[in-house]
Parts: C-alpha cells; structure tokens; sequence
C-alpha cells in the first residue's frame, strides 16, 4: 500500500502543465502524503506495557512462616497503541534477579485488561503459596507477556520483584545442659577394671561413666566440655582449692538429646593440700560458661570419693595423664592441674578490681590470669616468694583462672571478678 502511494504522488507531480493545472497538483500531493502518513504512523505504532505500582509501593512485604499473603500492582501502557489482555506469570526465587533456570512458577493468570496510551489498570495476582517456606528472605518476581506474544517498543521492562521476608514465629530457646546425678567411677586393677567404686588412691587412674542430656529445644554452636573436678566442695560454691583432673569436648547435643559417654584413664593426682580422704568428685558440664543457658544451676553434679595416698609413693609428683582426649581445644590451662604443697592464698574473692596473691614457694614460678575462653589477659614471672597485687581494672565482669606453675606441678584456682 505504502508503494502504490508513492508510485500515485510521483505520477500525479509529473503531469503535464497543459493537463492538469498547478493547484491541482498540490491538492493530489496533499492528499497522498496524508494517506501514506497515516499508513505509516499505523506501521510503526506499538504498546508498551510496564509496571506502575507493585505491592504497597516499597518492594518488600513480611509475613509469618505459614501463612500466604496476596500482592497487587498497577500494570500501564506507555505505548501508541491499545492491547485488550496480556498474560502475567509468577515465579519465586532466592536470587533478586529473575532467572527462569532457578526459579519456582507459582502460577499464571491471563488478565482480561484493556489498557490504551497513557492509561494503567489495578491487577490482583494469585495468593503466593509460601507457607511451606522456611524462614528467611526470597524474592517474587512477576513478568508481563514471558512468551512475548506482545510486540512491544521496550521490552525491557516487563519484570518487577517483590522482596519477601518470611519470620519465623519461633521463639529463640537456649539449651539446658545437666548430667544425670548417677554417674559411676571405676578405677583400673592391673589389667581389669573395678566397677562403681568410691576411693581411689594417689597414681591410681579411674574411669567415668555418665550421661548427659539437653532438656530444651535449643542448640549452641559453642563446644560443650564435661569437666571431672575433685574437691572438698560438693557443689563447687565455696572458693577453695579445686583439682581439675581433666575436661573433655563432646559434640554440642541437639534439642531434647542424651548421650551416654565415657571418659576414661583420669590421673588420680597428688591433692596434699586440699587434703587426703573424703570429697568428692564433681561431673560440672561448661565449666567456664561458654554456652548460653536456660538454667545455669543444674550443671554440677557430685558423689562422694576419698583418694588416699599409699605409703612409699612420693606426694610431690606431677600428674601425668595419659589420655590426651581430656585436653581442651586450645590446651591453654591445661588437662590435668596438681597442686602445691605450699599454700596459694588469694584475696578478696570475689574482688572488684584488684586481686591479693601471696605464696610461699621454691624456684622460678609463673603466674597468669585466663579468661573463661582460655585467653591470656595477665602474665608475670617470680622467683621464690609471691606477693602481688593484680589489677584487674577493666576487664568484664565474670569468671577468671589464675594459673600458677612452678617445677612442682601447676595449679588453677578460680577467681570471681564483681
């Protein structure tokens, strides 16, 4: 048609003078230019359709884990031209940019809209299925005309993403840790084992046997550690000197787990200053408080046990342990602490701010103070007798080790800073 019209303006403009006169050559061009104008602008006109408005206007929505929620947008027409009704898919993904590789098709929906030039009409879309989602933030991603059955000037801007936060309706649960107050010690005879015994003497090695349990629904990602301690004390209130005999990691338990478990071949120490015969032995789950808790008072558990010390066996030896699995993580305090024969008096515990020692020993010693993560906070070397104040001004609040080591053994006492 556009050729025919050409072909009619070029013959008409070359009529002869004689033929046609001048005015009537320039109303057939006329005519033919707005006939081929009109032909042309027809050609070349197409829609464009684009997102207006989507959701509540800021591209996000949050919502509680299992439920559904439902969006509306406003879809326009920037085009020359009309369209009655277009096709709109929805999708849902983890990624913000719309990818049909990795993306899940919630559904399609044809809309039976006409939008002309300049106009934008209000479109519901389906409710969004995601009350099988797991907590966390995905993306929904709507597209105008996806198999392109639309022509259209920009083709560009037919996606528009919502951010969806799903909450979890959860509360967050701390685990309880607490061991099983019936725990059994063995202790090693020549090649066989003695069940279930209540003393042991001094060079002797005991095995334990217990159970520990998570009574919540909560987890930790810290290491949890079953300390074996042998003191005085049967609940480990009162400041005094406490033989750690050895600790040992076990796998974090999960929500309302147990675990049956053994720790076996502990060094039965030289305890001459905490005194020989009765105490006990104390089973203490995170000992140093590296877990958050829902209950930090059901994590000690005692029995009663002697250890005595056989005549001809010397009382100043240092213990050694043979099972490296009671070492911590980071061997930073140490697996198996002996004590002094020589009395480590420390002043005031709990203290606010500076802590009195004072010791009379032999040889070189060295002191330091840990926190409960095993860090070094302070170091010092003596030689001979100790008095020292230590300044302890600007740490945290909470519990400390202090580490005294010397050719004697080494001992840990903890101290509480206000």
């Amino acid at each position: 048609m556009k050729r025919f019209f050409l072909s009619f303006l070029k013959s008409y403009l070359t009529i002869p003078r004689k033929v046609i006169s001048n005015s009537f050559k320039i109303f057939y061009a006329i005519i033919a230019i707005l006939v081929l104008s009109a032909f042309s602008n027809n050609a070349y006109a197409l829609p464009d359709l684009y997102f207006y408005r989507v959701s509540n206007g800021t591209g996000t929505v949050t919502i509680n884990e299992g439920t559904t929620t439902r969006l509306s947008m406003d879809i326009g027409n920037r085009g020359t031209t009309c369209v009655n009704g277009f096709f709109l898919h929805t999708y849902i993904s983890s990624s913000s940019t719309f990818n049909p590789s990795n993306a899940t098709l919630m559904g399609s929906a044809y809309k039976n809209l006409r939008l002309c030039s300049g106009n934008d009409g209000d479109v519901s879309t389906s409710r969004l299925q995601v009350a099988n989602y797991t907590p966390g933030t995905y993306y929904a991603h709507y597209v105008i005309d996806k198999n392109n059955n639309i022509t259209e000037s920009n083709e560009s801007n037919n996606i528009a993403t919502v951010t969806i936060i799903i909450r979890s309706t959860t509360p967050t649960v701390d685990p309880d840790f607490t061991i099983v107050s019936n725990f059994r010690v063995d202790v090693e005879r020549g090649n066989s084992w003695v069940n279930d015994v209540d003393r042991a003497e001094f060079g002797d090695y005991i095995r334990i046997a217990y159970t520990i349990r998570n009574l919540t629904a909560g987890t930790s990602n810290e290491r949890l550690f079953v300390s074996v301690i042998w003191s005085r004390d049967a609940s480990l209130q009162t400041v005094q000197d406490n033989v750690l005999l050895g600790e040992k990691r076990i796998s974090t338990l999960g929500g309302n787990a147990s675990l049956n478990d053994i720790i076996s071949n502990i060094f039965v120490p030289n305890v001459g200053n905490v005194g020989f015969g009765s105490g006990h032995i104390l089973l203490i789950a995170d000992l140093f408080d590296r877990i958050e808790e829902t209950n930090e008072n059901n994590n000690i558990v005692s029995r009663s046990f002697a250890i005595f010390v056989p005549s001809g066996r010397m009382e100043n030896t240092i213990a050694k342990n043979k099972d490296a699995g009671f070492k911590s993580d980071t061997d930073k305090l140490g697996s198996n602490l002996v004590p002094f024969s020589h009395e480590m008096l420390t002043y005031p515990n709990p203290f606010t701010d500076q802590l009195n020692l004072t010791m009379s020993t032999e040889g070189k010693s060295h002191i330091s103070v840990h926190n409960i993560s095993g860090r070094l906070i302070w170091r010092k070397e003596y030689e001979g007798f100790i008095s020292e104040s230590i300044d302890m001004n600007g740490q945290p609040s909470g519990i400390y080790m202090l580490k005294l080591t010397n050719q004697s053994g080494t001992l840990v006492r903890k101290i509480i800073k206000e």
